[in-house]
């Protein structure tokens, strides 16, 4: 059944159909927005009789006649538009409870944190970054280039080294110097020797070694080094080139404990003595690796 109504607006007559009770359209005419009305119950008409018919009077009463018309004088004339019923019954219509419904579905789904920008500038970006690493690469290249390029070349020249110090002991609060102590020293990279050096004659406890010493001998051409401490306990020993060694000091003034003697320590000095257990003695040792690149101070002390 359609639904009359009239536009709030024009006051023109419209007529739509009940399906589209309570949505929103336009007026035809006047294009304004108009809310079409729910359907309202069917009014029957009430006359004078029916009235009485209800109160009990069932005598029906004269309809009243309507005044003859003056001749010459007739009704206003209205527009068209406004005495007939315009129908829109087009197009599709949104209820304001069903936009209201999806205007809150997209603010729950809208993240007010987040910022969109165009897929150029993230592209822009990127290209942008690129550019940036590769000339920092590109300048990095040429200044490690020319820093490089500055430095002479340089041939490595076997260079002596002197290293030179004192071996003191603790006696009470007094220290003095160690005179009799035994350093040594030997190169890193020897691994095997055709001979090895006898013991007799580099022990603390023995006069110094002539210059013809065979131990001696055998200890310098592989390019090692041997000295005693005189009575303030100062020592001076030479090495032919520059490089990785073995430093032995063994005190004279200083007995060790039983079992002081580490197992590996045994092992590494055997390789260039015939007997490392005799050459030690049960005397205070130190035993270390060193590099020497140019001369240098050490210094042994014995508590």
């Amino acid at each position: 059944m359609p639904i009359r109504f009239a536009c709030q607006h024009c006051d023109q007559k419209l007529s739509v159909g009940s399906q589209k009770a309570g949505t929103k359209a336009n007026c035809p005419r006047c294009k304004e927005a108009v809310r079409v009305p729910g359907v309202a119950a069917r009014q029957e008409r009430v006359t004078a009789q029916s009235m009485l018919v209800m109160a009990g009077k069932p005598e029906p009463l004269d309809e009243p006649i309507a005044p003859p018309l003056v001749g010459g004088q007739n009704e206003p004339s209205e527009s068209p538009l406004e005495t007939s019923e315009l129908v829109f019954d087009t197009g599709p219509s949104t209820s304001y409870e069903e936009k209201a419904g999806h205007e809150s579905q997209v603010a729950e789904r809208t993240d007010y944190n987040l910022v969109s920008f165009p897929r150029y500038v993230l592209y822009a970006q990127a290209g942008l970054v690129a550019g940036v690493a590769i000339v920092c690469f590109t300048l990095g290249a040429l200044m490690g280039s020319a820093f490089f390029r500055g430095q002479p070349d340089v041939p490595i020249v076997a260079k002596p080294c002197t290293i030179s110090g004192f071996v003191e002991v603790t006696q009470g609060v007094v220290k003095k110097g160690d005179e009799g102590a035994v350093v040594v020293v030997l190169p890193f990279d020897v691994q095997k020797l055709d001979e090895r050096s006898p013991v007799e004659g580099l022990r603390p406890k023995d006069a110094p070694p002539d210059e013809t010493h065979r131990g001696l001998s055998i200890l310098r051409t592989i390019g090692g080094a041997y000295a005693k401490a005189d009575r303030t306990g100062k020592y001076e020993v030479r090495v032919p080139r520059q490089g990785k060694y073995f430093v032995l000091v063994i005190s004279r003034a200083k007995a060790g404990k039983a079992g002081e003697v580490d197992s590996l320590d045994l092992r590494k000095i055997a390789r260039f003595f015939e007997n490392a257990t005799e050459l030690i003695g049960g005397q205070k040792y130190q035993f270390s690796e060193e590099r020497l690149l140019a001369d240098r101070k050490f210094d042994v002390s014995f508590e």
